[in-house]
């Protein structure tokens, strides 16, 4: 599948998923085992990627995503926060720059979260 393929698939994923339907997101509409599925997906897709362009829309698409389920399960940014800390100490560029727009996603989603990562957080961006 070419890059341009992925990159727009991610785009409009991202875009249905939090499309509304009948005032919900139809990201409520998917069963459970199916959204942990995706999630799943998307991170082994995160860890393997190797183009900018596409782990960048993956990283928004992942933002999208944890934002609703964080809806349905707060302990759900426990594992995107494993994956972020494991990119931003990564020796691969890719990996840091995808960690530091996720953050920037989950800034307007879950600032009362990161809280609890204040220190963490401070000495990741000394």
């Amino acid at each position: 599948m070419s890059d341009q393929i992925k990159s727009l698939a991610c785009v409009i994923l991202r875009r249905t998923l939090s499309s509304y339907e009948d005032q919900k997101p139809l990201w409520d509409a998917i069963k459970p085992e199916t959204k942990e599925m995706l999630r799943g997906g998307f991170f082994e897709a995160m860890k393997t990627c190797q183009t900018k362009d596409i782990i960048h829309k993956m990283s928004n698409l992942l933002v999208e995503i944890q934002g609703a389920m964080f809806e349905e399960d707060e302990t759900v940014w426990n594992e995107l926060l494993t994956l972020v800390f494991q990119f931003v100490n990564s020796e691969v560029t890719l990996h840091v720059e995808a960690a530091l727009n996720i953050f920037n996603g989950l800034f307007s989603y879950i600032i009362d979260h990161l809280n609890k990562y204040k220190q963490d957080l401070l000495n990741i961006f000394r």
